[in-house]
C-alpha cells in the first residue's frame, strides 16, 4: 500500500529527487510527486529514509 511523505521544498533539488525515486521505485508510475505550497508531496510504496532525503538536498557551495 502506498504512503504519503511531505518534504520541505526549499531544500530539495527536483532533479536529485527524481533520480532517487527512479532508482528506488522504477520509472513506470510506481510513485507520484507534486509540489504544493513549497512542499514536495510524495506518494510512494514506502517512506524515504533520512539518508535518502538528504541525498536530494541542493549542494551547498
Amino acid at each position: 500500500m502506498a504512503c504519503q511523505q511531505v518534504l520541505e521544498g526549499r531544500y530539495i533539488d527536483p532533479t536529485r529527487l527524481k533520480i532517487v525515486l527512479d532508482r528506488l521505485f522504477g520509472t513506470r508510475g510506481n510513485y507520484f510527486v507534486r509540489l504544493q505550497l513549497n512542499c514536495w508531496i510524495l506518494t510512494v510504496p514506502r517512506k524515504l529514509t533520512e539518508e535518502q532525503i538528504e541525498s536530494c538536498y541542493f549542494e551547498s557551495h
